[in-house]
């Protein structure tokens, strides 16, 4: 097996992954540990600009769809468009906090 057929295998690996959990790989579990390793690599690799120009379109769509799965806490994960919702809920339990603050002095 070459290079380039072992990377697009951890790819399509790493793509079916994120499809079926609807999560990032997690360094904490042994069986999602080579996948999160193989991820952290070539974005370390992508950042540095040492990317093959013909893995570099895959890895940015396989890093847009990573970065929509942002971790809010070790139990969930919110996706790109629950930020707003999730933002806005935030503020309105800092705002709600601060009145009952005022209330009380």
């Amino acid at each position: 097996m070459t290079q380039e057929e072992t990377w697009l295998k951890h790819y399509n690996e790493y793509r079916s992954f994120l499809k079926e959990n609807c999560k990032r790989p997690s360094k904490h579990y042994l069986e999602d540990r080579a996948l999160f390793n193989w991820f952290k690599h070539n974005k370390k690799i992508y950042l540095s600009g040492r990317m093959p120009f013909d893995r570099l379109t895959l890895f940015r769509l396989l890093l847009e769809d990573a970065e929509r799965m942002q971790k809010i806490n070790q139990y969930a994960y919110v996706h790109a468009e629950d930020v707003d919702l999730l933002s806005a809920a935030k503020q309105k339990s800092a705002l709600k906090s601060s009145r009952t603050t005022t209330k009380k002095s």
